[in-house]
């Protein structure tokens, strides 16, 4: 949640325990707002704590470092160490050509993956230069699981949207139950107090440095 939610967030948790089982001081219709209002109020809270905890997570960030790892301890070597051998190969040394550190995902692993296709029939001339040729099925293990990685870590991400996307619709839900209780108690008002309904659901303010004003005083003429 942002700060404005967090905020009202606070304010709808007073609304709801300040009436809670005694709606009937503000209405005949308040208890099914109220029985509304918390039910809205506990889900608001749900994908409050889903939305923090997919934070915590950076499924997405984790995977990216074991990919620049893959890329640092396996693809370089492998490209420096046959680039003599295969001098003049067009094709071969195009095919070990190593991304740059901040290309997207998709084209680090393709590149890893023809890396992989084009030394595997050429292990006979790696093992005569003393070229480990395990190298070759190491990588080709790394791109298989980095691969499920990031489909797993990808399906977790989307998953991070949806508090995103819900919570603006709760807090649109509870403002409506607000609102209504807010014209109940205006109907009546010997029945609440409107100063004190007013303390209950006010939101609070957003904490910080004052705002300052801009361009300082104009000089008098």
């Amino acid at each position: 949640m942002n700060d404005r939610q967090t905020r009202t967030f606070e304010a709808l948790q007073t609304v709801v325990a300040a009436f809670r089982g005694d709606g009937d001081t503000i209405g005949p219709e308040a208890p099914t707002i109220l029985e509304r209002l918390d039910a809205t109020v506990a889900e608001i809270r749900k994908y409050a704590t889903d939305q923090s905890q997919a934070r915590s997570r950076t499924p997405l960030t984790t995977a990216r470092r074991q990919l620049d790892a893959m890329r640092q301890t396996q693809m370089l070597p492998l490209s420096r160490l046959t680039r003599r051998i295969f001098q003049g190969e067009a094709r071969i040394e195009a095919a070990m050509q190593v991304p740059h550190k901040r290309a997207p995902v998709g084209e680090v692993l393709a590149a890893a993956a023809r890396m992989v296709s084009t030394l595997r029939p050429h292990r006979a001339v790696l093992a005569a230069s003393r070229i480990d040729s395990t190298r070759i099925d190491a990588l080709q293990r790394e791109v298989r699981r980095l691969k499920r990685v990031f489909e797993v870590a990808s399906a977790l991400h989307a998953d991070r949207a949806v508090p995103t996307r819900r919570l603006p619709e709760l807090f649109a839900d509870a403002r409506m139950d607000v609102l209504a209780l807010d014209a109940l108690i205006a109907s009546a008002p010997g029945r609440i107090k409107p100063s004190h309904w007013n303390r209950i659901r006010r939101v609070g303010k957003k904490l910080g440095r004052p705002r300052t004003r801009q361009g300082g005083m104009r000089a008098r003429p």
